[in-house]
Order: structure tokens, then C-alpha cells, then sequence
């Protein structure tokens, strides 16, 4: 006989109405079957054979069954394990008889003591294999000992017991918070003291001495003072270092005029946008108005430098922001230098009657200092209070934009969001205090984890691989021409210094000169005045329409009475001649001449359909001879022959020359020549 099965344990549920329970692992005599009954109230008790149950089966291979006499009540379990003694009876005599199935029953019973070994093993409490503790299978662990020493297990009773006595410690008034358990009412909550869980929620200026000792006490933690919904009057304006918020309340404070005060904080915090402080730039857009020329100075470090990698430079871009908007008198001097932080800006010297704008960005490289946050309110406090202490360095004289770090990938260096976060209190404090306008820039491009190599540089040439601090060729223009324009100008924040939604006044628009080629135009439509001063054939309206592939077209309309139109064509850098412009013929040959006293002056103009015609009357010359040469663009492809006054001819030929044959040499009139340029 054989142990062919590896299971020495049968679970069977109970329903009150199944007797019959087979299971499927050999057993050698009835009595070393344990059968369980655990009832539907979970209490556990052995049956006994042949009063609560019979067996059938035994010295099968295949298994066998037990009946119950009674039908067992449910939901239940009835549990038939093999539980054999551990001895061994059989004796074997030396040299005796080689009896195999007197072997193969002690090697069964071997067997099946060790499958008991094993099912008792599979219900112990274990540790998996990696793991440094046991684990339970979410079941209870009962009969537990008190513990003794500090890591051993804590059983339910003495866990009561503890707390019990931690109550019953407690003397006097239960008025401090620390004598108070808390415990949040979630999944996996923990229990601490009421005082713990305080100081995580809301501070108020009422658990401190003064509104000014709050503000000092809780600035580095970067977290709000709340006054409950109270108005709170000071003598005086508080020092709020960190730019601590202020909710939930009215914080008054003296105003400039005496006797009188004013709220300090503002809801306005909370719903602010990427720009604040518009109207601390009041100067220069009422600046704009003037007409006269005025400069602008960039400040910061390598995001703001003359970087050789850009095609276009931070102040070039500015510039291309101030045009898009209408704004051309404008000077910009980059001041940026790689490296710097708030401490190195040196702006006074720059300051002066001309000087307009200033736009400082600072912040990336001010995160590895120590207490960087302390450190840069205090740099960015001293350089702003000794700018707004000179002449024409005041919120009436000079308008100060402060651009926050862009985002970046650094945290070598802390130049990564944990920093980032942090400085948008403290910038909208610096505006307060110093009549600032502010744009948020790490709101702008606030996710960068992906940026190195994608949208800005990486590092991996100075051992920082995988970071990146600067915007790339392409989304540096984000950063200074599209986020000024957007949102620092604004779409008709010049409307006052427009004439009308077609063309702009000369003190508020790109300069147009007829010498610019195709490339110096911006992709799109531009509009703007030309002059004759500057190159074109009379004052008027250009519009100038550039598409993506470089091809570009202009119309100059004129402005008075007389109606004209004219244009030309172009790509890249070079020009078609103009259309709709007279142009005097020139060197003329074989004597011939404009006719003058009184007749028109000869000319061809091109028309915008490409057709030349030529005017006016001429004399002088030859009756079959040469006129003149026409100049490339516009020639016929071939001669074209009209015939003039009764027997006369002139022709053009694809060479540009104008021959008259048998005409009237005192009178030759162009009137009527037209044909197909080239």
C-alpha cells in the first residue's frame, strides 16, 4: 500500500442538513481521526467515535468518509484531521523473512507523521521568507503575556489597563490641553493629545503677546496668522519678514494720512493671478502717452545674461513684447549676469530721469544659501529700499516689475519646487512694501520634472545629470516675450496711446523704413505709419503680412485726400520693386528726352497685376532709333509692337529696350503702352 496524497486535513462546512462528510487521505485505524465541530457561534469541540460519529474507510488508499449521527447545525465547520501517536510498534527480526507490506505500513505511518508535522507547522504563526516580521493571516492572536520590556507585543487587557492608569494620573481641573487624548476619526488614526493636534490646525494672533511677536513666531514655518474673524487695530505697521499671510479678519494699521488708518491685509491675496500690482507701474504706462524715448534695465542671473545659446536674447525678446503691444521708444539694457542672486543687484547707478522700467529676476541661485528664504527677504529688502530712497528711483518716477525664479529642475541645489513654493508670500510682501508689480513666473512653468532635455537644458556637462535650470531656445520665448506680453501688457493696456485699431502714433510703434528686408518683420500682420522720410514712395498705412513660409507681401495706402495704393513682394531678405509707384524713365538714349513745356513727364509704373504701362510724351530723337532701357522686373517676356500716331511704331522687347520706328520725332506720346512684366 501507498501514502499518495500530500494532505492529512478535510474541511467541511456544516448546513443542518449534510451527515455524510468524505475526505481523501489514508488513515491506519479509526481512532487516529480527530474530528472538530466549531457551531455557528465559533466554539470549538471534539466528537466522539461512535457516539457523535461513525468512520468507514479506514486502510483505504483512497480515503474514506465520516457520519455524523446528528445532522451538525450551520453556518459551522467540521474540521477531520489524522493525528497518529508518534511510536513505532512494529518489530523486524534480523535475517528474518522480507515481509514488503509489513515495511510499506511502517513507512506509511513515517509518512504520514510527517504530513501531521506539516499541517501543524502550516498553522503556526510564521515570518515570510525577506520580512522581518510575523505575519498572522489577519487572524487573532489569543493568550498573549503582558508585556515586559519596550518592543515586546501589547495584549488587549493590559493595553486598557495602561490607559486607564494614564487617566486616573490626571489631577485637578481638566483644563491643559496636553492631559486630553485626541484621535482623528479615520482608518489608521493614532491617538495624541489634544495640544499636538492644535498646533497643527490654525494660529491665531491671541496665543501670542502681540500681532508682531505671531508674525515673528510663525514667519518660518510658513503658515497663516488668522484672527478669528476679529478687527485688530495696531499703533503701528507690524515687520512681516516672511510675507505671513493674514486671514480671516481685518488687521488696521495707520494710514499716510494722520489720524486715519487702513487694512493691511487684503483678500485679494488668494485670488490674485500670475501678475499683481499693475497699478505700481502707473508711471510707466502714463509715460507712454509723452512720446518721448525712455530705457528700460533687465536685472538677474544666467536666465536673464546675454546667453550666446539663444538666437534671441532675453532684452531682445522684451523688446518683441513692447512692439507686439504697440510700444517702440522703448531702450533695453540687459544687466543680467550668470551666477548672481538678490545680494549682487546693483541697480542705483542706473536710475535717472530716462530710466522708466526696471525688471529684476532673481531667485534661483539664492536657494543654496543658508536660511535662503531669510536671506533673500532681507537682500531683496535692501536693494529695494536703497532704489526707492533716491531721486527718480520712486513709485511715481520708476516702475519696478519683479519676475520670480522660472522653474527649474535642481535639487542638488534645492532649485526645485520645495524651494519654489515657498517665495510667492514673500514676493507679494516685497510689492506691498515697495510698490512693486509682480509676475509669478514658477506659476507660469510650474512642472519641470520632465523639462531637462525637453523644454530646458541639462546638466549632465557639470555632473548634474538629469537636471536643468535654464527654458530652451524655444521656451525662453514663454518666458520674456510671452508672458510679458500676455499678461504684464495685456491685451489693449495701450488703447490710449493707439489712434485708432488700424495704426499706431509714432511715439508708440515699430519705426518703419523702407530699406528693412523681409526678415525683419515678425511672422503674422503687422501695422504701422510710413513715411517718405524714411524710404517709401509717400506717408501712409503699411500692413505687412508675413506667412510661415517666409513669403511676405505689403500695401501702403495713403492717408489724405487722394487715394493711392502701392506694395510689394518678398522672401527672406529681398524685395520685388514696388507696384502702384510712377517711376520717371532714366537714361535715355539716342537724344531722346521728356518733352516738357507743359506735356507730362515720361514713367512706367507695375501694377499690382503685374501688367507695366507706360505715360507721358517725349521728343528729340531719332525717328527709328532706341528710346530707353527698361530695368529688369518689368520686361515682357517678348516684343510687344503698338503703333503710334498713323504709320509709327513703338516697340518693348524682353531685353528692356523701347525702340520707335518711322514716328513723329517732335511728339512722341507712351500713353496706352501696357504689357506683361516678366
Amino acid at each position: 500500500m501507498t501514502v499518495n496524497t500530500i494532505s492529512s486535513v478535510a474541511e467541511f462546512d456544516t448546513n443542518g442538513v449534510t451527515t455524510n462528510y468524505p475526505f481523501y487521505f489514508k488513515f491506519l485505524a479509526n481512532e487516529d481521526l480527530v474530528v472538530t465541530y466549531i457551531d455557528p457561534l465559533g466554539v470549538s469541540s471534539i466528537l466522539t467515535l461512535g457516539t457523535q460519529y461513525t468512520v468507514n474507510g479506514v486502510g483505504n488508499d483512497s480515503g474514506g468518509s465520516v457520519v455524523t449521527s446528528t445532522a451538525l447545525a450551520g453556518p459551522g465547520q467540521l474540521v477531520v484531521s489524522r493525528e497518529m501517536e508518534a511510536f513505532q510498534q512494529t518489530g523486524l527480526r534480523n535475517q528474518g523473512k522480507f515481509l514488503a507490506e509489513t515495511h510499506e505500513d511502517v513507512f506509511d505511518k513515517l509518512t504520514m507523521l510527517i504530513q501531521q508535522g506539516f499541517a501543524i507547522f502550516t498553522r503556526a504563526l510564521t515570518r515570510p521568507f525577506g520580512r522581518d516580521y510575523f505575519f498572522a493571516e489577519n487572524r487573532l492572536i489569543k493568550s498573549v503575556q503582558d508585556p515586559v520590556d519596550g518592543q515586546d507585543a501589547a495584549n488587549k487587557r493590559w493595553s486598557m489597563a495602561y490607559i486607564s492608569n494614564l487617566l486616573s494620573s490626571i489631577t485637578g481641573p481638566i483644563n491643559n490641553a496636553l492631559n486630553i487624548l485626541y484621535l482623528q476619526g479615520l482608518t489608521g488614526a493614532v491617538a495624541r493629545s489634544v495640544q499636538s493636534a492644535l498646533r497643527d490646525a490654525v494660529v491665531s494672533e491671541q496665543d501670542f503677546a502681540s500681532v508682531q511677536d505671531a508674525l515673528n513666531g510663525i514667519g518660518k514655518q510658513k503658515r497663516s496668522l488668522r484672527l478669528g474673524g476679529r478687527t485688530v487695530t495696531l499703533g503701528s505697521i507690524p515687520s512681516n519678514q516672511f510675507g505671513t499671510r493674514i486671514e480671516d479678519g481685518k488687521l488696521l494699521v495707520p494710514s499716510l494720512i494722520a489720524g486715519q488708518v487702513t487694512q493691511l491685509n487684503t483678500y485679494a491675496d488668494d485670488v490674485s493671478g500670475l501678475f499683481v500690482g499693475r497699478e505700481n507701474l502707473a508711471w510707466f504706462w502714463k509715460g507712454l502717452t509723452i512720446g518721448t524715448p525712455f530705457k528700460v534695465y533687465m536685472y538677474g542671473d544666467s536666465t536673464v545674461e546675454l546667453n550666446v545659446d539663444y538666437p534671441k536674447q532675453a532684452h531682445e525678446l522684451l523688446a518683441m513684447a513692447f512692439q507686439d503691444a504697440g510700444i517702440n521708444n522703448a531702450t533695453i539694457i540687459n544687466r543680467g549676469v550668470s551666477g548672481t542672486s538678490w545680494s549682487d543687484l546693483n541697480a542705483t547707478p542706473d536710475i535717472s530721469p530716462t530710466t522708466w522700467l526696471y525688471v529684476i529676476k532673481y531667485g534661483i541661485n539664492d536657494a543654496s544659501k543658508t536660511n535662503p528664504l531669510e536671506t533673500l527677504m532681507a537682500d531683496a529688502r535692501s536693494k529695494l529700499t536703497a532704489i526707492r530712497a533716491i531721486p527718480y528711483g520712486g513709485v511715481r518716477t520708476l516702475g519696478i516689475l519683479l519676475m520670480g525664479p522660472n522653474s527649474t529642475y535642481g535639487p542638488t541645489f534645492n532649485q526645485d519646487a520645495k524651494w519654489y513654493e515657498d517665495l510667492r508670500n514673500g514676493y507679494l510682501q516685497l510689492c506691498k512694501e515697495f510698490d512693486c508689480a509682480y509676475f509669478d513666473t514658477y506659476a507660469y512653468l510650474q512642472q519641470t520634472k520632465n523639462a531637462p532635455g525637453f523644454w530646458m537644458d541639462e546638466l549632465s556637462g557639470i555632473g548634474r545629470p538629469g537636471e536643468g535650470l535654464h527654458p530652451d531656445i524655444f521656451s525662453v520665448y514663454w518666458l520674456y516675450r510671452s508672458a510679458i506680453r500676455d499678461f504684464v501688457l495685456g491685451d489693449g493696456g495701450f488703447s490710449t496711446v493707439k489712434a485708432n485699431t488700424n495704426w499706431n502714433l509714432s511715439n508708440a510703434t515699430k519705426i518703419s523704413y523702407a530699406s528693412d528686408d523681409p526678415s525683419k518683420y515678425e511672422f503674422g500682420m503687422t501695422r504701422q505709419f510710413a513715411a517718405a522720410s524714411n524710404g517709401w514712395p509717400f506717408d501712409g498705412h503699411l500692413l505687412t503680412e508675413k506667412a510661415a513660409d517666409g513669403a511676405t507681401s505689403q500695401v501702403l495706402k495713403t492717408l489724405d485726400v487722394v487715394p493711392r495704393t502701392c506694395g510689394r513682394r518678398g522672401i527672406n531678405t529681398i524685395w520685388t520693386q514696388f507696384y502702384g509707384v510712377p517711376i520717371a524713365l532714366s537714361g535715355f538714349l539716342n537724344s531722346w528726352a521728356n518733352k516738357g513745356g507743359g506735356y507730362a513727364s515720361s514713367g512706367y509704373q507695375l501694377g499690382d497685376d503685374g501688367f507695366v504701362e507706360l505715360y507721358g510724351v517725349i521728343s528729340g530723337g531719332t525717328a527709328t532709333s532706341t528710346v530707353v532701357n527698361l530695368p529688369a522686373g518689368v520686361r515682357p517676356a517678348s516684343a510687344h509692337v503698338f503703333r503710334v500716331a498713323n504709320t509709327g511704331t513703338v516697340t518693348v522687347f524682353g531685353s528692356g529696350d523701347v525702340v520707335a520706328t518711322s514716328v513723329d520725332t517732335t511728339l512722341l506720346s507712351l500713353d496706352g503702352i501696357r504689357f506683361k512684366a516678366l
